[in-house]
């Protein structure tokens, strides 16, 4: 299946009936924020109310934006967490402008609230599309943020609460696993290329970051040099767990 041909499966799915709480993850580079993209655009075609909103610190392509690693765009309201976007929800609609349609990225950012916020929004008989890594770059279901009055930026082990994506999976109305990312491990300089299941991350070195790096780490590609880290997509063969 070509993934424009999965784009529109994904769409169709999710735009099938009334409301639902939807979920499209898989590792970086697989077109997650692609799939949200072209939804945004289809039902802003079909003349329906849209939202979407991104991880204010996300600004990797641009501001105010969803972007692709393909330099494709839909607008976005830029948040720092779950709370927000319940307000910004609350307010639009106030003004008298129901949403059928909300869209985030980048979900792994947000705390452990978003389940709830979720579970709330498909209660009011709309839908709600979120993406984000499945796994973490230590290979495990990436754990959300415990809920916190007080923001904060930089956090340790205790900050992360048992929520996980497979727990907002298990209470998806269905979910869609992205297939186009390919292994970028090379030997003898020639590309893995199977399918992508993990992430993995690396240092500015390039030797694999080791698991106790923090585990919410803005980065992308390794041109990308003002972050930290850079990622790679591999397969469950080449994948490494970190030390």
């Amino acid at each position: 299946m070509s993934q424009n041909f999965y784009f529109e499966h994904i769409t169709k799915r999710v735009t099938n009936i009334r409301g639902g709480f939807y979920i499209i993850h898989g590792p970086m580079f697989g077109d997650k924020s692609s799939a949200l993209i072209n939804l945004y655009h289809y039902e802003e075609s079909e003349g329906r109310n849209v939202v979407a909103f991104n991880y204010f610190a996300d600004t990797r392509h641009g501001t105010n934006c969803i972007a692709s690693h393909n330099r494709e765009f839909c607008p976005a309201i830029s948040i720092q967490s779950v709370q927000e976007m319940l307000e910004y929800i609350d307010r639009i609609e106030k003004g008298g402008y129901r949403l059928d349609t909300i869209i985030l990225d980048e979900c792994n950012m947000f705390d452990e609230t978003l389940l709830n916020a979720c579970l709330g929004i498909i209660g009011k008989n709309q839908r709600i599309v979120i993406a984000g890594l499945r796994n973490s770059s230590r290979g495990e279901s990436f754990p959300f943020r415990k809920w916190n009055k007080t923001y904060k930026l930089h956090l340790s082990e205790e900050d992360f609460s048992n929520i996980t994506m497979e727990d907002l999976i298990k209470h998806a109305t269905d979910n869609f696993p992205m297939k186009g990312a390919r292994c970028s491990h090379k030997e003898f300089e020639t590309q893995c290329r199977h399918y992508a299941s993990e992430t993995q991350r690396f240092t500015r070195d390039g030797k694999i970051a080791p698991r106790n790096s923090p585990l919410l780490a803005i980065g992308g590609s390794k041109d990308l040099k003002k972050y930290d880290y850079y990622y790679e997509p591999r397969c469950s063969e080449h994948f490494i767990k970190p030390k």
